[in-house]
C-alpha cells in the first residue's frame, strides 16, 4: 500500500492554524509578508519576539519549515 501524499499547504489552512495559536489578522499578515518578502518579522518599535503570541512563537520554526517547502529562491 502506498502512503497518501501530504496535501499541499493552503493559505486558508495556515491562517486557521495561526488563529488556533492565538494570532489575529495583523500577526498573520506580518508573518506572510515577512516570508514572501524574505525579510525580518521585526518592525521599528515592534519586535517579533513580543509582537507574536507566545504559542505562535513556539510553533514558528515548524511553520517556517513548511513555508520554506512551498517555494525556494534560486539565484
Amino acid at each position: 500500500m502506498i502512503p497518501a501524499a501530504p496535501s499541499p499547504m493552503r493559505i486558508s489552512h495556515l491562517r486557521q492554524r495561526l488563529r488556533n495559536l492565538g494570532c489575529k489578522p495583523c500577526h498573520e499578515d506580518r508573518l506572510l509578508r515577512g516570508w514572501s518578502q524574505v525579510c525580518s518579522y521585526d518592525r521599528k518599535g515592534s519586535r517579533a519576539a513580543t509582537f507574536f503570541p507566545a504559542a505562535m512563537r513556539h510553533e514558528l520554526p515548524a511553520i517556517e519549515a513548511e513555508l520554506e517547502g512551498l517555494a525556494r529562491l534560486h539565484s
